[in-house]
């Protein structure tokens, strides 16, 4: 450090180091009537951030009448290594002293202050003067965790959100503060302890009335220097969605087949139950909404319905509560016969290709796979309405996978090529079908792994769930991934819960938890909860499930030692056979739109049969089958034909459901 003054005697000069500066003690002396020292700022402060280094200077002008000038620290005292200083400009009668700060960003977070002596004078006549410039050094720390925060919710949710902001403040102040209005503080200032502190901030959802993705941050100020620290936050707000369990009902009315009502569950993914109304413009149906608001009965009268037609109608429903939502639609489909339906009909000489059979929830048409198209059979007349060429390749189509409101039809075919050094790859084509113009699309983009196996409802949006756990959007490009390693055989979901229920054909049966949130970074979600191996299940292979949309006290399976689970408090029971001391072989399941369970069942009396449960688990159908068993097999949307497909027949067998 280096200090510039006019020349003067040596002695001069040691004196004023060694003992005046030590001697004069005030902030301000005036032994000599002839000499004088004057400063503009008897005090000046540096403010600087913890581990920051700075390039403040700050200068202090002084005036004098003397023989010369030295600047020192008073008192005997040394230099503090925070400071330097310097004269930067002298004349006979002024200074420019300019101060600055070393090593300050290795300094702790505390005040420091010491003091400048400018002093002149006559060495000669002992005569001194001097004035104490105090200069303070504010070291401030303000240290957060800004790691952005990301929040969910559903549109209308009352429940609150609590995230924790983490602050360590040292010698200083500061304010909290955000431009999110829903967004609130325990508290919004504190004072620095150089402690971590944590402050609680809470997110109230229930004033935003439009969902969507809503950015803002939160603000940290520091009291001294106005520095800010941000927080991003982030809420994905999603909307509220009116669906039912059933977004397809499929009515019939033949001289001797009669399903002409249907009661369908109303959900919403709302915090709360919301108020709704159902309206249609169809007058053949009649809608009936149930006392608590959970259900809609929907009733046709085919009455002014044409013999040997199909009347389509649609059902809206819409919120009519203070919360806006969007609405459900079920569509409906009635066909209406003078006919009577003979016990059993078949379509022979027909070879259907693997898993190549699907029912229409809502239209009665059956689809069957054969070679690289597509027919469609109507399910009563037997009439081959429509042959559907999905590819033009002399390529199988197979595994057909159809929505729940009967508009969607997916496919696929596999295809092998060899290399150049003859190394097989397989290839597989994804195909999905338009049921309403029969136009096919070949899902170029599709990125899926697995091989779909049922499309779902969930929240009120569509996913097609595939063999490896994959969640697809409707062109089978994946939205989620379940990263767990599951091979997926069959699978049911439960509205009330949203529960994902999937078999593997082992003996386990697994139960996942959904979240849906179209705004969010993942829009779907699936969280294992627990499995479960029935304990009359003989440990053996579970491979099919049908359960209740809204009650998990009704789950079905495919198994040889027991066919009734049911789960309630976060547990699972095993009931065992349906009926007591049944010793039939369990062979098939299926359920109809109303998810009736439908067993294949083969007795020891050589009898082919399918046999149907109520709520109750009371048997309620009974029906007698060919006794060749078949390779697939479907049940109509109604529950009144069972459908099957035997490849030793070369046959689609038509079995009218015999009621008890």
């Amino acid at each position: 450090m280096k200090v510039q003054h006019n020349p003067l005697a040596s002695s001069f000069i040691v004196l004023l180091l060694s003992s005046l500066l030590f001697a004069c003690g005030g902030s301000s002396s005036d032994s000599g009537s002839n000499y004088s020292v004057s400063v503009d700022q008897s005090s000046i402060e540096f403010i600087n951030e913890a581990g920051a280094e700075s390039d403040e200077i700050i200068s202090v002008n002084v005036s004098y009448s003397g023989e010369g000038l030295l600047v020192g620290i008073p008192n005997d005292g040394t230099v503090p290594a925070w400071l330097n200083y310097r004269v930067a400009e002298l004349t006979d009668s002024t200074a420019v002293l300019e101060f600055s700060l070393d090593q300050e960003d290795l300094i702790a977070p505390d005040t420091y202050t010491t003091q400048v002596r400018v002093t002149s004078g006559d060495v000669e006549n002992n005569q001194f003067v001097h004035r104490d410039i105090t200069i303070s050094l504010n070291i401030w720390q303000l240290t957060i965790d800004d790691t952005a925060v990301s929040l969910e919710a559903t549109k209308g949710d009352s429940d609150i959100d609590e995230f924790d902001i983490r602050i360590i403040a040292g010698n200083t102040n500061y304010t909290i503060s955000s431009d999110l209005p829903w967004l609130s503080f325990e508290s919004t200032e504190g004072e620095g302890t150089g402690e971590l502190e944590t402050i609680v901030a809470t997110a109230d959802y229930s004033s935003i009335e439009e969902a969507g993705v809503i950015e803002g941050t939160v603000t940290i100020t520091e009291s001294t220097t106005e520095s800010e620290l941000t927080i991003p936050v982030s809420l994905a707000l999603d909307e509220v969605y009116l669906y039912s369990n059933q977004t397809a009902v499929s009515f019939v009315k033949t001289a001797n087949t009669e399903y002409l009502s249907q009661t369908i569950d109303i959900s919403a993914n709302a915090e709360t139950p919301l108020t709704w109304e159902a309206s249609t413009t169809a007058d053949f149906l009649t809608l009936t909404p149930s006392s608590d608001g959970t259900a809609l009965t929907i009733t046709a009268d085919p009455t002014n319905i044409t013999a040997e037609t199909i009347a389509s109608a649609q059902v809206n429903i819409a919120s009519s509560g203070s919360l806006s939502a969007q609405s459900g639609v079920i569509e409906v489909a009635v066909y209406h016969s003078a006919a009577t339906l003979p016990d059993a009909e078949t379509i022979d000489s027909i070879t259907v290709n693997e898993d190549g059979l699907a029912i229409n929830p809502l239209s009665p048409y059956l689809y069957a796979a054969v070679g690289n198209t597509v027919r469609v059979y109507h399910q009563y007349t037997l009439a081959l309405m429509e042959t559907i060429s999905v590819t033009s390749d002399s390529l199988d189509v197979e595994n057909l996978t159809i929505t729940k409101d009967g508009k969607y039809l997916f496919a696929l075919t596999s295809e092998t090529v060899n290399d150049a050094e003859g190394n097989p790859t397989t290839f597989t084509n994804h195909y999905r079908v338009n049921l309403t113009t029969s136009e096919v699309d070949a899902l170029v983009d599709a990125d899926i792994a697995g091989l779909p196996v049922e499309h779902l409802i969930i929240d009120g949006r569509q996913y097609v769930i595939t063999d490896s756990l994959e969640f697809a959007s409707l062109d089978l490009t994946i939205a989620y991934s379940y990263p767990g390693n599951f091979s997926v055989d069959q699978v049911e979901y439960v509205d009330s819960s949203n529960a994902l229920y999937i078999t593997t054909g082992g003996a386990d049966v697994y139960r996942f938890t959904t979240s849906v949130n179209e705004f969010a970074s993942e829009t779907i979600n699936a969280t294992f909860d627990q499995s479960y191996r029935p304990e009359n299940g003989n440990n053996a292979g579970i491979f099919d499930i049908v359960i209740n949309n809204t009650d998990e006290s009704q789950i079905y399976l495919l198994n040889s030692g027991t066919d009734w689970l049911s789960f309630t408090d976060e547990s699972f029971t095993d009931n065992g056979r349906l009926i007591a001391d049944d010793t039939s072989t369990s062979l098939g399941l299926v359920s109809n739109q109303s998810k009736t369970p439908f067993y294949l069942r083969f007795d020891t009396v050589s009898r082919v049969y399918v046999e149907s449960f109520d709520a109750t688990q009371t048997k309620v159908s009974d029906t007698t089958l060919l006794t060749l068993l078949p390779d697939l097999i479907e049940i109509d949307a109604s529950g009144t034909r069972f459908i099957s497909y035997a490849s030793g027949l070369t046959s689609i067998i038509f079995n009218p459901i015999k009621s008890l």
